[in-house]
This record gives C-alpha cells, structure tokens and sequence, in this order.
C-alpha cells in the first residue's frame, strides 16, 4: 500500500481532537448475513452463532492473497490511491493518520491497532515516525458484509503474537506469490490471518456486550424496584435505557434466572408485605400504593405469593386491622 515516494521530511500536523475518528468496527456490527432463519428478532447473536456464519463465510468465499510487505524501508508520506482490494495494516511498532474519502475524513491509528482499508477507497497514509514498521496485507475475498464499508475502519482488536507470527512468515517467505504454489500458501496464510482476526474480534465483543448486558440487567432491576408502584409497562424502562423491550428482558432473565415481571410482582407482594404488617391501612389502599390497580387482583397475587390472603396475613402478623369509621350520628339521635 505505501510505496516509495518522496518525503518533504516535516512532522505530520497533529489533527484536532474533534477531527479523529475513534470508534472501532466490530466484527459483530459488521459480519456475515444472517441467514432468515436466524434473523428473528427474539433471537440474539451469540459467539457460537456468530462463529458458526463467520466459519461458513471464510470456507465458502474465495479469499486471494495479493501482496504482503513490511513498511520499515519507506518515507513516511503514501500519497491518496486506492485499490481493488481490501487491505489489512498491522501496525506492529507505530502508528500514524490516514485521510480518505472526498471530503477529507481524518483516521488516526496507533501502535497495536490493525486497519482495514475497504475495496476502492480513497486514502493515504502518514506515518508517525521514519523507519516504523507496518505489515500489510492485501486480500481478494468477495466477502458479503453487512452494512457495507465505504471508509478506513480500526478492526476492533489487538496485536496477539500469533497474528503478527503469521504476517511476519508470509513477510518473510513470499511477499509476492512467484508461482501457483507459493500463491497457494498465501492464500492459506490470508484465510488462516483473517480467522485469527474474527476470532479475536469476537472475544473482544461479547465481552464487552455482556458487561454491558449486566449493566443494563442491574439499572433495570434498581428501576423496578425504586419506581414499581407506577410501572405499567416494560416498554418505557426499556426505552429509557435505550434498548428493546425483547432484549431487555432476554438479558434480565440471563442474569437474574427470574422474568422482570416476576420480579416486579415479588417487590410489590414485598410492599404490601410490610404495610399490613405495620400499618393499619385498609386493604384497598395498600393495594393501590404498591402498584395494583385492581384490588382483586392484589389478593390473587398475594395468595399465590404468600399462601394466605392479605387480612390472614396481617393477623398473622398481629397487627391491628383498620377500624371501621364511625357513623355519622342521626340528628336527634342519643
């Protein structure tokens, strides 16, 4: 990708903070079509799952390795090209800026990052410091991804010593395929390079999806139980914490072992509990303050709960029932 062109030798200008582009593509956010049968939306990607396309994607999909070279030799300006190819920048030892794109979108990426350079995107590259060292690899693979890429992406990972094994053998021992069967082995490399990268990249994601799955379980559970008098709906926590309601309660089953239904009803059983063992409020009203709009089906709810109805319960407990209000006395009455 950076070949050998002239360097007017002065330090690249440090771009503006708000210039960068600092997200990184997951592989998760950018993978393998999920097959019909898969795309439901009850049902949720899973590593397995995942695996299991990104498998049939690398062992079905041609996938051609065109170069693979070290950038320890050249200047430190590649001017704007593209290529038909997708391309792969390990950047071993340093980093650097590239801008793409006509409107002049910003990319920096740093020592340990690996960037990808989609198909026929415009881009150069500014390295860092003179005599880095970045392997790169460019590969033909017709791989259907989804959303389709139209700018440089950081790949979600992280340099292991295995990838940058890999890269440094292809490096080292082919650089440019001299016959059919060197490209062989190439090809066998990019395939094998490709998979450690997926497979990284989704250890990486689903890690960090189910801390944030815990996360999103826990400020549901603490909602449920500050704001259950009020709660009509899971929709609105679910909005509020900016998620869908199915996968909401997917991920709060998971982590709790109980539907978050079931657990709104054990904090207003939990209540009520406490009011009619405390208090000497009528019935009808601790049913209402704990969230039950029916009072009938608050004793429902609390027989199945408990075992026994709210008034056995307050007995049990010893506390006094309300007394009933005393008549207003007739006129002329004793």
């Amino acid at each position: 990708m950076l070949g050998r062109s002239k360097s007017n030798g002065r330090r690249p200008k440090k771009a503006r903070n708000s210039d960068y582009r600092t997200s990184r593509l997951r592989v998760t956010a950018c993978g393998p079509e999920a097959p019909e049968s898969d795309s439901a939306m009850h049902q949720l990607p899973t590593p397995a799952t995942q695996g299991q396309r990104w498998r049939r994607l690398l062992s079905t999909h041609a996938i051609h390795m065109v170069h693979a070279h070290r950038n320890d030799d050249v200047e430190l300006y590649c001017p704007m090209h593209a290529h038909e190819y997708m391309e792969f920048v390990v950047a071993d030892r340093v980093g650097g800026i590239t801008h793409f794109g006509s409107a002049g979108g910003l990319l920096e990426f740093h020592e340990g990052d690996v960037l990808f350079y989609p198909p026929r995107v415009q881009h150069d590259q500014r390295m860092s410091m003179r005599g880095g060292v970045n392997l790169v690899i460019g590969v033909e693979a017709n791989l259907p991804l989804t959303p389709p890429l139209d700018r440089p992406q950081l790949l979600a990972v992280r340099i292991r010593s295995e990838i940058v094994a890999r890269v440094e053998r292809i490096v080292g021992a082919y650089g440019y395929a001299q016959d059919e069967l060197t490209q062989v082995l190439m090809d066998s490399e990019a395939r094998a390079i490709l998979a450690l990268l997926v497979r990284e990249g989704l250890e990486r994601d689903f890690a960090e999806a189910e801390h944030n799955a815990q996360r999103l379980a826990r400020l549901a559970r603490q909602h449920l139980g500050r704001q259950f008098a009020h709660i009509r709906s899971m929709r609105g926590i679910a909005e509020e914490l900016g998620c869908s309601p199915d996968y909401l309660r997917h991920i709060f089953r998971a982590e709790y072992g109980q539907s978050m239904s079931e657990w709104l009803r054990e904090v207003r059983i939990r209540h009520a509990q406490g009011l009619l063992a405390q208090t000497s409020l009528p019935i009808k009203k601790i049913s209402r303050s704990s969230g039950f709009s029916r009072v009938q089906y608050f004793y429902r709810q609390f027989s199945r709960s408990t075992g026994v109805t709210p008034a056995r319960f307050r007995s049990q407990c010893g506390a006094a029932a309300p007394r009933p209000r005393a008549g207003r006395r007739r006129p002329g009455g004793p």
